[in-house]
């Protein structure tokens, strides 16, 4: 299992190298709560609005391979849902 940090969804220098991996890459990707955590954040930076409901809804419906705890990303979507603001 390889665990994914922000680097891969960000468009950077390496991003099409990265992408080009991802998409070709067959084993299971995992990350953790605090990856998504800073994704919330950059989503909501970036792309505001329209598009950190969009992500955060991805998050619950169970995108993401969370391997800290199962309920991981069901809780933090669910306590930035309740708190209103950006960053889960």
């Amino acid at each position: 299992m390889i665990v994914v940090d922000t680097s891969v969804p960000w468009r950077d220098g390496r991003h099409r190298a990265a992408r080009d991996w991802y998409e070709s890459f067959t084993e299971e990707l995992a990350t953790t709560p605090l990856v998504l955590a800073e994704i919330d954040h950059l989503v909501a930076a970036r792309a505001g609005s329209a598009g950190l409901p969009a992500f955060r809804a991805d998050a619950a419906g169970g995108a993401y391979s969370i391997e800290w705890w199962r309920a991981a990303t069901a809780q933090s979507v669910e306590v930035a849902g309740r708190y209103g603001g950006p960053g889960l």
